[in-house]
This record gives structure tokens, sequence and C-alpha cells, in this order.
């Protein structure tokens, strides 16, 4: 059974207050203070299934393994799942069912929790006293009564938007007239991808311009990330990680209001408490740096980003959707993409907030989502950085020697995640098409994710192994390009795909499918050769028309450099960026 939504826990909650059933936290993690701030029910006990934590306290609670729980009657109890996402959330529930169902829910509000009718009266408390001031241990259910008294009389959402407002009119600072000024730039984190280099591209722009440039992280790279990391610090950009952090203390309301003060921890008492650590981290170094703007890439690091720039009275915040809407990515975003979409509709709107995208189909996506018109959702078109064109060309032979490839025969090259929008599948399956044709036909697919072991097995069962060669991620994008004779790119959903600027850039012919805003960035001749995602046999037919044709091909790959040249160098995204911000 899936844990109860938030609109429904009322009847728990009475419960719990009443003493009529007891509540079970299950996951001894960082977030129980938070969680213990907003929904400050009384707990019995913690369960947890590292068994190195079995017998010791937490919280002040005692922590027992899982098997505590089959000794309590399901009617008799509540459990509270601090692993509220994806797998781990999975794998709970599917223990508390075989337990006999108790009620179950995940981190929450006590505001968005619905009114309650057994509520004693509040004593007259604000929801900002409530939530600011120390609360004694004995008075801990008096106070969780006057606290869900308080924040039942508003709509949770609608008094966030109220006080955020609020407070933003009267905090921000004024936007810089025209000359540069400072920027932080902010992901969760480097590691290879396209937001992460669009965003080391932004910033690379953005210095050339005369600005001073942070690259804000929430966590240090991940292994071939590096030279990202070195492309913006040598372009004087300084790069900073801000773990996410709570203040080490119980009762988190006193303490928050001793680090930021009572209006903040007000606003901040509404925000999911997941997100609550990177939020107050972040506004900490944007509080010290006090930048004129703030770039965010990414749905999380959007809505973190924002909260915290409004908190510190940034003049200026872009939070950039990088693909599709988060829903069209359930197996990056599962059980998140509702909080998400509260977030952005609570800062949406507010002066200097904006949402952009890399192409007007993400744009349409994010306006369907949020409930906006695209026109509201500027379009910021990728930037190419750089490379001097003998680079890739230069380094092929040595490419093709460490992909174990022989000296002759064309090869087509793949570089995209191994995921499912991705369709890693359909590559291996055009591939061995082409080769049926062009029987030296050599094939690399570069990159690494969660179908790794099924497109491994295919290639083997189609008797290409050794011929269609599988390679992790490389930071080295140009000397792959200048190895291969064609890029084959068939995902089913996309942003506006880094690799096809790059190739496109370095001279290299695309075959791709019409996925996402793709065909926003192609260059007109080879956006003549693309096809619908379900037209696998038109990926065929006109990859295999390039890959006969050797004039055809260079021609086309000539006219696409001199296109990105024109289209997506780094001016224009910083030029783009600024001008959706009216800096």
């Amino acid at each position: 059974m899936p844990p109860i939504a938030s609109a429904n826990l009322a009847a728990v909650f009475e419960d719990v207050l009443s003493g009529r059933r007891r509540l079970v936290v299950w996951g001894a993690r960082d977030a129980t203070a938070a969680n213990l701030w907003q929904c400050p029910l009384p707990r019995d006990y913690v369960v947890d299934a590292n068994r190195q934590l079995w017998g010791t306290r937490f919280h002040g609670l005692p922590v027992r393994a899982p098997a505590a729980l089959r000794n309590e009657a399901p009617d008799r109890i509540a459990v509270l799942i601090h692993d509220q996402f994806g797998e781990h959330l999975d794998r709970v529930a599917a223990f508390l069912d075989d337990i006999g169902s108790p009620d179950s829910f995940t981190p929450v509000c006590l505001g968005e929790a619905g009114a309650s009718l057994d509520s004693p009266p509040s004593g007259g408390h604000s929801l900002g006293d409530l939530v600011t001031a120390p609360v004694p241990p004995a008075n801990r259910i008096e106070h969780a009564w006057a606290l869900w008294r308080a924040a039942s009389a508003e709509d949770h959402w609608d008094r966030a938007r109220r006080i955020l407002a609020r407070f933003r009119g009267r905090t921000r600072r004024m936007p810089p007239s025209g000359a540069a000024g400072k920027a932080v730039l902010m992901i969760e984190r480097m590691q290879p991808g396209g937001a992460e280099r669009q965003i080391c591209n932004l910033a690379i722009g953005l210095r050339r311009r005369g600005w001073n440039v942070v690259l804000a992280t929430m966590r240090p790279e991940a292994a071939g990330a590096e030279h990202y990391l070195r492309s913006v610090l040598d372009a004087g950009v300084r790069h900073v990680v801000v773990p996410p952090a709570l203040p080490d203390a119980d009762d988190l309301g006193p303490a928050l209001v001793a680090a930021k003060g009572a209006e903040i921890t007000e606003i901040l008492w509404h925000i999911p408490g997941f997100l609550l650590p990177p939020v107050i981290a972040m506004h900490g170094l944007l509080d010290a740096e006090r930048p004129d703007i703030v770039a965010c890439h990414l749905d999380r690091p959007n809505v973190i980003g924002a909260v915290a720039a409004i908190l510190a009275g940034v003049p200026s915040v872009l939070m950039s959707g990088r693909n599709v809407n988060p829903t069209r990515l359930p197996h990056f975003y599962k059980g998140q993409d509702n909080h998400f979409r509260r977030l952005y509709r609570l800062v949406l709107g507010l002066p200097g907030i904006v949402l952009a995208a890399n192409s007007r189909h993400g744009a349409s996506s994010y306006a369907e989502w949020l409930e906006t018109a695209p026109t509201d959702i500027p379009v910021i078109a990728n930037g190419l950085l750089e490379v001097p064109p003998p680079h890739g060309r230069n380094a092929a032979p040595a490419c093709r020697r460490q992909m174990g490839l022989p000296a002759g025969g064309k090869v087509v090259l793949g570089i995209f995640r191994l995921a499912p929008e991705k369709r890693p599948l359909i590559f291996v399956e055009v591939f061995a098409r082409l080769r049926r044709v062009i029987p030296d036909l050599l094939g690399v697919i570069c990159g690494d994710g969660m179908l790794e072991t099924q497109v491994a097995e295919r290639i083997e069962a189609l008797g290409l192994t050794g011929i269609l060669r599988l390679a992790p991620s490389s930071p080295d994008v140009p000397a792959l390009i200048g190895m291969a004779d064609l890029l084959l790119h068939v995902a089913e959903v996309e942003g506006t795909p880094n690799v096809i600027l790059e190739a496109q850039g370095g001279g290299l012919p695309v075959i791709s499918t019409l996925a996402g805003g793709t065909g926003e960035i192609l260059a007109p001749d080879l956006l003549a050769l693309a096809t619908d995602p379900d037209d696998v046999d038109g990926l065929e037919r006109n990859a295999l028309r390039l890959l006969t044709d050797d004039v055809l091909r260079r021609r086309l790959g000539r006219r696409a450099a001199d296109h990105m040249r024109r289209r997506h160098s780094l001016e224009t995204l910083a030029s783009e960026t600024l001008a959706a911000l009216d800096h």
C-alpha cells in the first residue's frame, strides 16, 4: 500500500497526538531534525536496516531492527518513512505490506495535513511564534496541537507565497545598471553531462564579458568531470562546494532564528524538509557572496537556488530547465516532481525570478506542466566552447587505437547516456543494419548508465563484439568526433543535446531523430535528414546515404561547422542569458 497523501493525514495525526496510535520512524536520517520541527508529532522509536545502529539512540529515540515492527498491531501504529523516494521507499512499502500494512506517510509539513477536528484552541499564538520559539519537552503535545491549528487557518502554499512575496518586495537588492557584476552559477555536482557542460560554458562566456563568476556545487565532482572544472578554473572562475547542512540542534526553530532571523525561519518552515539542508547551506553562500545574478541548471538546483537567492536578496535569478519537465523523466525524479512543481509555482512571478529553457520544445513542456504560457519561458540556446579545428583530426589515429579499432573502415559514433530516453538498443539495431550493407563498418558507443548490461548483451547477441565498441564516457569529445565519420543519435526524449552541437562544430555530420529540441540546433542540410523518433527505417536510410557518399558527407560537415560558429557561440549564450534577466 503506498504512503498516505499529505492531504489525507488528518485522522492519522489526530490518533498520534491523542495517544490512540504510536508513531514509529523508519530511517535514522539527517532530515530527522527538520521533520521534527515541521511536523512535531511524538515519536516512539526508530527502525533502521543498518544493524550497526541497533541498540543506539538517535535524537533521543531508541533504534531497533525493522523486525521490531512485526510485534506491533498494524492498527495501533503509524510509520513515518524517511526514505521518501525511489527504490528505498518501494522496499519499505513492501515490508510494511508484508506485516499487515500499517498506515505510513513520508515527511510532510504539519500545515499540509488538512485541518484537525479534534484540535484544542491554539491559545492565540501566531504561526511565526510557534515555529520559531523553543519547545519545552513537557509541552510538545500542546505545542503540536497549537501549531496544527495555526497552520490550518490558511492553505499551506498560499501562505508560503504570501509571506515570501512580502519578503521579496522588501529585501530584493536593486540590480546593477548595465555594468558587469558578480554571478553565482549553481548545479548539483560536476559530472559528465550536457547540463554540466553548459553551465561551464555559461561561466566562461560571462567571464569573457568581465563578470566575476562563482560556480557553486553541492557535492564534489564525479569521476570523469575533471576536465569541466579545469575549463572554468582556467577561465578564472572560482569553484566552491557547498554541502547541504542543518544547524546541529534537536530544536531546529530556535537554532535557525539564531542563524537566519525569525522571518526567514518562518519561510523555511514551509519548504519540503528534504530540501531544507541545501537551501540553508546555499543561502549562507549567497548571503556572503552577495551576487547580482544567480543562474541554476536542472530542476532540483533550480528550486533550491531560487529559494536561497530570494532569501539572500539576490536581484535576479535564472532557473534553467535543461530538458522536458521532470514528469517525463521518472527514473530521475520519481516522487519529487510534485515538490518541484509547488516550488516553481511558489517563486515564479516574484520580481526578478525567471524560468528559461534551452529549446522551444522544453519551454512548451514546462509551460504545460506549470500551467503558464510558453512565451513566459524564454529560450536560451546552448553555447559551444570553441576547440581549435585541428585538434580532433590530429588525435583521431590515437583515439582509434585506444578504442581498439583498426585503421581502415568508417566509424559510426554514439555519445549518450545509456538510459531509456536515449534508446541505446535502437542505436545497436540501426548499426547492425548498416553493417549488413557496409561490411567493414565500425562503431563506438561512448557513455555510462543503467542500460549498460543490456546493451553489452545485445551487441554480443548480434555478433558485433569487437565491431561495435562500448566505451565509458570520455572527456576528449573532440578526439572522438575527429575519429568518426558519422554521429548517430536516436533519442526519444531530449532537450538540446550538446553532442550534436559539438559534432557539427567539429565538422562531423549527424543523423538524428527530431526528439525534443534537436531540430532547433541542426544545420539546415542535416535537419532535412532528421526523422521522427519512431522512423527507424529513415535513420538507416539517411545514415547509409551519407556513409556511402564521401563528397556529400564532407560538404555537409563543413556547412554544419559554419552554422555552429554563427549561431551557438559563448558570446551568444552569455548575451541571451543576461537579456533574459534584463541585464
